[in-house]
């Protein structure tokens, strides 16, 4: 009797780890999907692009780039949009772990664009949607021209970002 008692119990057991390994896959698989949709299936941002991002700072009156530790405030429009040479920016990867310095552009509250003098440029969007990209880089050698054009055309602003 006992040992009819020890087979039924080892067939439960069996049978419930059989049960948890298959909820385990699926689980996993569903996981799997979710992160592929994230890294493979975003789409592009068009506020990210060169022309998504000139047509913003086109009808801009007023920029706002921070630059060693100093916020300007700069003229907008199409004096700024000569510096930025957006239409010159060429696509690149994903960069990580760039630290300073950096010239950062600052659109709006989630919405930036930093500059680094080896002529990496990072545009950022907080407000991307869950389909679309929130990062995208490009290369171009701005950096001089976008610093001078701080130093000389923007008057210290009197506040942060």
């Amino acid at each position: 009797m006992n040992e009819e008692k020890l087979n039924a119990q080892i067939k439960r057991a069996k049978k419930a780890n059989y049960t948890a390994a298959v909820i385990s896959l699926v689980i996993l698989l569903i996981l799997a999907l979710a992160l592929l949709r994230f890294l493979v299936f975003q789409k592009d941002n068009p506020r990210l692009m060169p022309e998504g991002i000139a047509a913003v700072f086109k009808e801009s009156e007023t920029v706002y780039i921070e630059s060693d530790g100093l916020y300007y405030e700069c003229s907008g429009g199409e004096a700024f949009l000569t510096v930025l040479a957006a239409g010159t920016w060429v696509e690149t990867k994903d960069f990580y772990g760039q630290t300073q310095p950096y010239i950062r552009i600052h659109i709006a509250e989630q919405y930036e664009i930093y500059v680094y003098p080896d002529g990496r440029i990072n545009t950022y969007d907080g407000y991307a949607g869950t389909m679309q990209k929130s990062n995208e880089y490009y290369m171009c050698d701005i950096y001089k021209a976008l610093k001078a054009y701080a130093a000389e055309k923007g008057r210290i602003a009197d506040f942060t970002f």
